[in-house]
């Protein structure tokens, strides 16, 4: 066999057994228990568990035809698409015979989303009932009146945090809009926010209790010192709110012109 055969049987017949090989081992990881985070996580339940098992298959069955053809190939191939229609089945029915006995246990107990994934908790957000509160309602009815500024941003309620509270969370913080009154400021988590974390999360700041609003380096805390790690962080300047209680610190892009918005209208020194 020459070079160009080498290099197609290399394309057309060990990428795809070495490709469908890799994905029946997950698949054997996932349904033996030794990886269950899965069976909590939405799109990637139903792909375990009743489509990778067949794609794996088709994907073994394409090499071997490719490589030595034949009656064996065609009956691997065979097999193969009769794996992919009892997925197809088994997607719909979810019969007992089908998948590891430890799955079925699960879905039977009403397990909560695995929401440190962020397709799971986008999913889980957008089809929770609305929560019985509101964070936005409730800034708005502690400082009244017509709000000067809305911003979108987040509340970091912890800089040295590790991890995110929700796959849709960023690192130490809450999402959601950042509001200036003329009586003071406020911030509201979204209404998303609401769903995924099951309570309000509302911080108001009266006009009189503000000292001053500044500016410090994106990824620092209310002490200017920038923290370690960057995934899940914002990138850009961060805006601290200086109070009698303590300093706030918020992500919201455009920091050092909302910082002189809320000093102009709180009648603040810069």
């Amino acid at each position: 066999m020459g070079p160009v055969d080498w290099s197609s049987a290399l394309i057309l017949g060990v990428v795809p057994i070495l490709a469908g090989a890799g994905t029946l081992f997950y698949v054997w990881r996932c349904w033996s228990g030794r990886s269950r985070r899965w069976a909590t996580q939405a799109f990637t339940n139903q792909l375990v568990y009743a489509i990778l098992p067949g794609l794996g298959a088709v994907l073994v069955a394409f090499g071997v035809m490719a490589l030595v053809g034949g009656p064996v190939g065609n009956l691997l191939m065979a097999a193969a698409v009769v794996l992919c229609l009892l997925g197809l089945v088994a997607l719909v029915f979810e019969p007992r015979w089908w998948g590891p006995r430890w799955y079925h246990e699960l879905r039977r107990s009403g397990p909560e989303p695995d929401l440190q994934d962020p397709l799971t908790a986008l999913v889980t957000g957008a089809t929770t009932p609305a929560a019985p509160f509101s964070s936005q309602a409730e800034a708005a009815e502690a400082l009244g009146g017509t709000a000067v500024a809305r911003w979108r941003g987040s509340y970091v309620h912890d800089p040295d945090a590790r991890h995110r509270e929700h796959g849709l969370a960023a690192v130490g913080a809450v999402g959601g809009h950042l509001l200036l009154y003329p009586g003071g400021l406020a911030f509201a988590a979204s209404a998303l926010e609401d769903r995924l974390r099951d309570r309000p999360t509302v911080v108001v700041v009266a006009a009189a209790e503000v000292i001053t609003a500044r500016v410090v380096p994106a990824r620092a805390g209310v002490d200017g010192v920038v923290r370690k790690g960057i995934v899940g962080r914002s990138l850009y300047p961060r805006l601290v709110v200086d109070t009698r209680s303590g300093s706030l610190l918020f992500d919201v892009v455009g920091a050092k012109a909302k910082a002189a918005k809320i000093l102009q209208t709180l009648g603040r020194q810069a």
